[in-house]
């Protein structure tokens, strides 16, 4: 993978542990010589993996849509910020640009661009691998939810193929080097 784009929180989490990975995160990510897609900010998790990437000379381009550049939150010292027009607009261009998505904790936002692009992979709008670095156990959760869907019938239990989630962080980069996409019947009925 040449560029990772990197989905995460605005905020910091409350856990000291969110922060120490993104700092272990980038160290790996320069270790392995990609570049970083990330939303721009330059506040909470966001704004870590640009600082860190600048401090790693870790190339790292950001988007973000105008009404949150025009909020003052864009980080200034990233290598390029695209503007976009709208939240839909972002996640294409940053899933344009990129050859897989690592999520880290965040909030609402952070899940819907999840769930975007595991909708778009398991419909086939991409190959790419999806990783979730489950950092003390902050998706647990969403392990369970995924399960719940799928004992309940919602979803076939190949799609769980679709994401990869790991604690560690070598081991996760590892297994989304590997990472095959096989495209599964979406509908069960």
């Amino acid at each position: 993978m040449e560029k990772i784009c990197i989905f995460c929180g605005s905020n910091n989490g409350h856990n000291a542990l969110y922060r120490k990975a993104v700092i272990d995160l980038i160290a790996e990510i320069k270790k392995e010589g990609m570049g970083i897609i990330y939303g721009g900010g330059k506040v909470g998790l966001m704004g870590l993996v640009a600082s860190e990437s600048i401090k790693s000379s870790v190339s790292i381009t950001g988007v973000m849509p105008n009404f949150l550049v025009e909020r003052e939150i864009a980080h200034d010292d990233i290598d390029e910020l695209i503007k976009v027009k709208d939240m839909g607009e972002r996640i294409k261009t940053m899933a344009d640009l990129s050859n897989g998505f690592l999520i880290l904790p965040g909030g609402f936002g952070t899940f819907e661009e999840l769930f975007e692009i595991l909708s778009w992979s398991q419909m086939g709008l991409h190959t790419k691998p999806i990783g979730v670095l489950n950092i003390a156990g902050f998706f647990n959760p969403l392990i369970s939810l995924i399960n719940n869907s799928i004992d309940s019938g919602f979803a076939p239990k190949e799609n769980k193929e679709l994401i990869i989630i790991d604690s560690s962080i070598e081991s996760l980069l590892s297994k989304m080097k590997d990472f095959k996409h096989e495209l599964p019947n979406k509908y069960m009925n």
